[in-house]
Order: C-alpha cells, then structure tokens, then sequence
C-alpha cells in the first residue's frame, strides 16, 4: 500500500513539474515569443558585444517586468467584466505593449553601430510580418462557440 501511494505521488509529482516547465497547464508551448531566445537571436544575427549584449538585455528584463504587471492588472479585472469590455481591455493591452515594444527597439538602435541597425530593422520587418501572418490564421480559423 505504501508503495502504491508513493509511486503515485512521484508520478503526480513529475507530471507537475512537466507541466510547469511548459509555461501552460494545456500542455501548449508558453505564448509569446522567448526573450532568451530573442537575444540570442540578437546576438548571432548581429554579431553584438558582450557590452551590447548586456545592456539589450537589462532592455529586455525591463520590458518583461513591465509587460508581467500589465498582464496581472489586467487578469484581476477580467472577471467582472462583459466579452465587450475584455475585448477593449485587450486591444488596450495590446496598443501598451507595442508601445513599449518599439521604445525598447529606439533604445536598442542607440546601442548598435550602423551596420548593426540595418540588420536589426530587417530584424524588427520579420517580425511585423510573423505578426501579420499569424493574425491572418487567426482570422482564417472557425470561431469558438461559448
């Protein structure tokens, strides 16, 4: 009997530790795109210092801290709220992260030389068009019935 319960508990425990690795309890990938990920990304592409690699990350810790605060404010009040206000509650979000998205891209080109600028607009152009692209799957797909 002792057995039977610590092996159970042991799988349960892996399992939720899987699972929280994963960033979402569905088992999907966590949403967003990774900011490790995106430095290094940053860091090959535009061949940066260790100099330019550490300020563009205290960039990105910054903007990740601001962006966490945002999504808890607005998680609070998601509750009480009609499918309209969530809508606009997002929309609002939405507009507030690019915002800080393309302050954090001007202080980025103020740390880069000029052949790195050029190589990280065509950088920040990919990105628009992931974006678009997956807001035009997006619209392709069926709505959800609620």
């Amino acid at each position: 009997m002792k057995k039977t319960f610590f092996a159970v508990l042991a799988i349960l425990f892996v399992s939720c530790t899987i699972m929280q690795a994963q960033g979402r309890p569905d088992g999907r990938p966590p949403k967003g795109p990774d900011p490790e990920k995106r430095l290094q990304d940053m860091k090959e592409r535009l061949n940066l210092s260790e100099k330019q690699y550490d300020q563009i990350k205290v960039i990105f810790d910054d903007m990740e801290k601001e962006r966490r605060g945002m999504r808890e404010e607005r998680s609070g009040d998601r509750r009480e709220m009609s499918r309209e206000e969530r809508r606009g509650s997002r929309e609002e979000m939405m507009k507030k992260m690019m915002a800080q998205r393309d302050e954090a891209d001007k202080k980025i080109m103020e740390i880069l030389n000029e052949d790195q600028i050029v190589e990280f607009k065509k950088m920040i152009k990919e990105r628009e068009e992931m974006m678009i692209k997956g807001r035009d799957i997006r619209k392709e797909r069926p709505k959800r019935i609620e």
